[in-house]
């Protein structure tokens, strides 16, 4: 993975030079010797929320505002985890919060 916020520039460049880049960048790490056998570019401009300060805050007032209203729940992973593991965490602690009778 390549970006991020802190360099958000890089997803301009060309799938070439994106693949010089992790070559370059593991290569040295991982002691790699020659090209991969595959190799595959997904350029995602959007594609993991970036939490700025204050996104804890937002999300307990979010969550008192829910307790208020009663029977609505949110999840994804725009709220406690970006990734995948995160977010069904979250949707398993909303399940786990549902009383059926």
């Amino acid at each position: 993975m390549l970006g991020g916020a802190k360099n958000e520039e890089i997803v301009n460049e060309n799938e070439e030079r994106l693949s010089e880049i992790a070559k370059q960048e593991l290569g040295p790490i991982l002691n790699l010797k020659g090209d991969p056998d595959y190799e595959k570019i997904i350029i995602w401009k959007h594609a993991i929320p970036q939490y700025v300060m204050g996104h804890r805050q937002r999300l307990q007032n979010i969550d008192n505002r829910l307790n208020e209203l009663g029977g609505l729940y949110l999840a994804g992973n725009a709220f406690t985890g970006i990734g995948l593991n995160d977010t069904i965490k979250r949707s398993h602690k909303i399940a786990e919060s549902l009383q059926i009778d």
